[in-house]
């Protein structure tokens, strides 16, 4: 043993248990998820429910076309909102942010945050983004997500239908925290605001963490990025919103458009937040769980609309997956990360 070896200590040991715990959770968790799937399965199979299904067969083809093209529509949407949310930082090529979020939407559906993780990968690796630039993208992203989506949920369950008070409160919230948002990143990101930060920020154990919380600040500071995410995110859930009245029309019941708001906006956020994979937890939560507490529906018949949204979206992410994954070829990126991108430089990819 040399000078500088040293005997593993108990002190080591801890994150390494921790890390396991994680990882015992999260396989734990997906084999929940795949149990709370076969239970819709089951569910979704019942005789009173047959019949619906049975109205599937009968639907008109456009209205079947039209779910699928809601599917494609948020998957789309959702790219644009990565690519423009950045863009005050750096330029991506559309073809390149579709294509990792095609395959991110994948991944999805399976533990371990991998869909994240191969953002990451590939951004880093392909497009030359500093790990603490990405952190700081998504965090962006985060903001604009709560922005477009929180404000419409909320009131669609306080006011309890969609009428011109929900309309109203919807947009001024969304609007109200649009302005609070760039205000505060514009007064914060330059200047006396930025100083000041600084050195409260300087007091914490993080400062390595400082230039890419300013360049989070930096994106949020930018009217035009925000602006953009926020009306992306809105059609987002427009389409989500349509998605479930479409496949409410399908199966032959009426959902009132309130509530198509509130399960549209919860099967997006729940999918966001589940640590251990999409696979049975949004359709579980959502048709089991919202479908009990939605006053005025149905819960068996919004429980087979719920697993028809979700069914269409699987027949449109693999195909779309399997082509971004064709485009982006993940298997032929560097084995080490390349050059950080400078704040300053933003990349000018053709």
């Amino acid at each position: 043993m040399t000078e500088g070896d040293t005997l593993p200590t108990p002190a080591h040991h801890p994150p390494i248990r921790a890390a396991r715990m994680r990882t015992g959770v999260q396989i734990l968790g997906f084999m929940l998820g795949l149990t709370l799937l076969a239970w819709c399965i089951y569910a979704a199979a019942k005789p009173e429910n047959l019949k619906q299904w049975s109205r599937l067969r009968e639907a008109p083809a456009e209205s079947v076309a039209m779910l699928l093209a809601l599917s494609l529509a948020t998957m789309v949407l959702n790219g644009a909102i990565f690519q423009f949310a950045i863009r005050p930082i750096a330029r991506l090529r559309a073809a390149d942010i579709q294509s990792v979020n095609a395959v991110a939407s994948l991944l999805a559906y399976l533990p371990f945050k991998l869909s994240m993780l191969f953002r990451v990968l590939v951004h880093n690796r392909r497009d030359g983004l500093a790990l603490f630039t990405i952190a700081a993208w998504f965090g962006a992203i985060a903001a604009s997500m709560a922005i477009g989506v929180l404000p419409p949920l909320a009131f669609a369950w306080v006011r309890g239908r969609a009428d011109a008070g929900w309309w109203a409160a919807s947009l001024g919230g969304v609007i109200g925290a649009t302005v609070a948002t760039v205000v505060m990143a514009r007064l914060l990101h330059a200047g006396p605001g930025w100083a000041w930060f600084e050195r409260t920020w300087n007091k914490l154990p993080l400062r390595a963490l400082l230039p890419r919380i300013h360049e989070g600040l930096r994106m949020l500071a930018d009217p035009r990025a925000v602006i953009t995410c926020v009306v992306l995110r809105l059609l987002d859930s427009a389409v989500h919103t349509a998605r479930f009245l479409v496949a409410a029309s399908i199966l032959g019941f009426d959902l009132p458009t309130d509530k198509a708001v509130i399960a549209g906006c919860s099967f997006f956020l729940i999918g966001i937040a589940a640590p251990s994979g999409t696979v049975g937890v949004r359709e579980a939560f959502t048709g089991g769980l919202l479908g009990q507490l939605l006053s005025g529906v149905d819960p068996d018949q919004f429980f087979v609309a719920v697993l028809l949204v979700s069914a269409a979206e699987a027949v449109v992410t693999l195909p779309a997956a399997l082509l971004g994954a064709a485009w982006i070829k993940p298997w032929r990126l560097r084995r080490t990360p390349s050059t950080a991108l400078s704040p300053a430089t933003p990349a000018q990819l053709p």
